[in-house]
């Protein structure tokens, strides 16, 4: 039977050969024409080009924006072309999925996601109140775009989880998982390991450097570890490397996955003993593991084993203000927790506004400005008390809609419980950094969100045991 489509294939192909020539060339003079006088309607075009399969896709605009994110977010502040490009395939993707969102009212994973959604909604309204308190700070609004469009990634995870898992099967979205976190951790090992002179792997093309994305394969694997039943030694093998490549890098900061296994031991009463047990056996396997997986990575990086030393002694003497030992490292975060604090108490209530500079010296007296800063009160100097209502609001719904996961699986699964392992990162991450400024929160918060919803709504459709998701 011949369809539609087929029909316009057929119509397209069968034109006269001077009518597509004549077409082609007109088109052609006309887009000439605009790129030389005016070049922004020659853009248009190609924006419809990528804008079509954004609208019509599903799978394609939640490919676009997890990838796309990690292809185009580096580690400079600057907003680049193509930085702007994947703002607007973000911006596409998001109205196609609220545009859809009104059809999804009735399914598990929009009733299970509605905490999260209330909570998207207050984040939301703090990133709109947030521009104008930007604009009466004297923010440039590029800056103030740059700033907020992590913050519009974590708002917008709950609307593309519910998008993603209504058009992918739950084994492709928990294979997007672990490609997404091992890009992650590869981007950050590449990254800092460049950065830091240790290794010089400038020649590879590096993705987003996110310590918390890598943290979500993390979390997945170590859940796999304790709860599930199958390919225990792979899980253990994959968690190690991944563990072993951000410590290789000498960055303090990796410590915080460490509280990923404790809170998925203790995530849940059902069959705590089990997965405390196996913690208990696991551990010292794992640390012999990570120790030879760092060894791994820096002889094929072929590091420089005195930088690694040096980066190592610094975990020994971290916070030392003496003479000699200096930690500069920590002298540096101590100024720039003093200066949010003091651009907080300016505007304690509404903050000065995304993209304002935050002024401090480093630990040689140079005065430095940036809006990025390495102190958790950053976020507190932007959005200030306004702000923590609005993650309150997600902590809240984060523990809701985990709940809602559960009841409708009737018992922890593995994806639960990486869940939990993820929030628990999280929170020991943002005792020391503002989690919302790395995009891969926002990423890896997509990722977990999709594949529960997925795992929960499937379990709504059809019973199953408990044991069926223990891989």
């Amino acid at each position: 039977m011949t369809t539609h489509a087929d029909r316009l294939v057929d119509f397209t192909l069968r034109l006269p050969g001077w009518a597509v020539v004549t077409a082609c060339s007109i088109l052609a003079v006309m887009l000439g024409w605009a790129f030389v006088n005016q070049p922004l309607l020659a853009v248009l075009p190609v924006m419809l080009l990528v804008a079509l399969p954004l609208i019509l896709s599903a799978r394609v605009r939640y490919v676009a924006v997890v990838f796309g994110a990690l292809t185009i977010f580096q580690s400079s502040e600057e907003l680049t072309p193509a930085k702007l490009l994947y703002l607007f395939v973000l911006g596409v993707s998001f109205g196609a999925a609220l545009v859809r969102l009104p059809s999804l009212v009735t399914t598990p994973a929009y009733r299970d996601l509605r905490p999260l959604l209330r909570a998207s909604g207050v984040l939301f309204a703090l990133i709109l109140v947030s521009l104008p308190v930007a604009t009466l700070s004297d923010v440039h609004q590029k800056a103030w775009l740059r700033d907020v469009a992590a913050y519009v990634l974590v708002a917008s995870a709950p609307i593309f989880a519910i998008d993603a898992q209504a058009s992918f099967s739950l084994r492709t979205l928990k294979r997007l998982l672990v490609a997404g976190g091992v890009l992650g951790a590869l981007g950050f090992t590449a990254q800092w390991l460049t950065n830091r002179d240790i290794a010089d792997l400038s020649f590879i093309p590096v993705g987003l450097p996110t310590l918390l994305l890598a943290s979500t394969v993390f979390a997945y694997g170590v859940a796999a570890l304790l709860h599930g039943n199958r390919h225990r030694i792979a899980w253990a093998i994959l968690t190690s490397l991944v563990f072993a490549m951000l410590l290789s890098t000498g960055t303090r900061t990796a410590l915080v996955l460490l509280a990923a296994p404790l809170a998925i031991a203790l995530g849940s009463t059902h069959r705590l003993t089990q997965r405390s047990l196996r913690l208990i056996v696991a551990a010292p396997i794992l640390v012999v593991l990570v120790f030879l997986g760092s060894e791994a990575v820096l002889a094929v990086t072929n590091a420089d084993r005195e930088r690694v030393e040096n980066r190592t002694e610094i975990l020994f003497r971290s916070g030392n203000t003496g003479t000699e030992d200096t930690d500069h490292s920590y002298l540096d975060r101590l100024a720039q927790t003093d200066a949010s604090w003091e651009a907080f108490r300016e505007a304690p209530i509404v903050g000065t506004g995304p993209g304002k500079p935050i002024l401090w010296e480093n630990s040689f007296g140079v005065p430095q400005e940036s809006s990025f800063v390495d102190t958790p009160l950053s976020f507190l100097a932007k959005f200030g008390l306004l702000g923590l209502i609005a993650a309150g609001f997600l902590i809240v719904g984060y523990a809701g809609s985990l709940r809602a996961f559960r009841a409708r699986t009737r018992a922890p699964t593995i994806l639960q419980l990486a869940l939990i392992g993820y929030g628990a990162v999280v929170v020991a991450w943002s005792l020391l950094q503002n989690p919302y400024e790395d995009k891969g929160f926002a990423i890896g918060l997509m990722l977990l969100l999709a594949a529960c919803a997925r795992e929960a709504g499937d379990a709504a459709r059809v019973e199953r045991p408990a044991d069926a998701y223990e891989q």
